[in-house]
């Protein structure tokens, strides 16, 4: 199954849906995880095994009249024995391993949500020349979530937890964001910033 990033990702733009997928191998070579869209600008998270590797991917797209650009992003590799770990039900509060207090978001219990990556780039609009540097900047941020955590809101959208934990999120500008974590009971377990990128 081959993978080809602004296909795939277009594709999840539009279908909206994520299966949880448990384990790569050489017939099934990669996973859609996480999406989020805002507007004209959308982030799309797969998982992609490679030689003796798996590759976190993100990628970061603008919406130019009718058609999704792909404008870059980035991402991370991990050892097929770490694979399953990625892909794995996310536990019921967050290990003590994976959180500390740098990455902790104030409002919120470091077991329950913790702050992931982020990055940025800038979108000049299909412009070409000199003063390309006039465009936006565009971008995401990750947080991970335990299993209390069914759904966040950022601005005026609710983005559903992936089965594994980690949540994207697709930022239109570099401004801060408020992240509020709510249950499957739609009671509001705490809210948080988070910083500019």
């Amino acid at each position: 199954m081959a993978y080809e990033a602004l296909a795939e990702s277009i594709a999840l733009i539009e279908s909206r849906t994520l299966t949880p997928v448990l384990r790569l191998s050489r017939r099934r070579r990669f996973a859609a995880m996480a999406f989020d869209v805002d507007g004209d600008v959308a982030a799309t998270m797969f998982l992609r095994r490679g030689a003796g590797r798996v590759h976190e991917e993100i990628h970061i797209l603008t919406l130019r009249g009718s058609t999704w650009h792909l404008l870059g992003g980035g991402g991370a590799a991990v050892s097929l024995d770490d694979c399953e770990d990625l892909l794995a039900e996310r536990p019921s509060t967050l290990p003590l391993a994976t959180t500390s207090s740098s990455n902790a978001l104030h409002g919120i219990s470091r077991r329950t949500m913790t702050a992931g990556g982020s990055g940025r780039i800038r979108d000049d609009a299909g412009r070409a020349g000199p003063r390309t540097w006039r465009g936006r900047w565009i971008g995401y941020s990750t947080v991970l979530a335990s299993r209390r955590v069914e759904w966040v809101r950022v601005d005026d959208r609710t983005i559903p937890v992936p089965w594994h934990g980690r949540v994207l999120i697709a930022r239109r500008d570099r401004r801060p964001l408020n992240v509020v974590a709510f249950d499957a009971n739609a009671t509001e377990l705490g809210q948080a910033r988070l910083p500019e990128t």
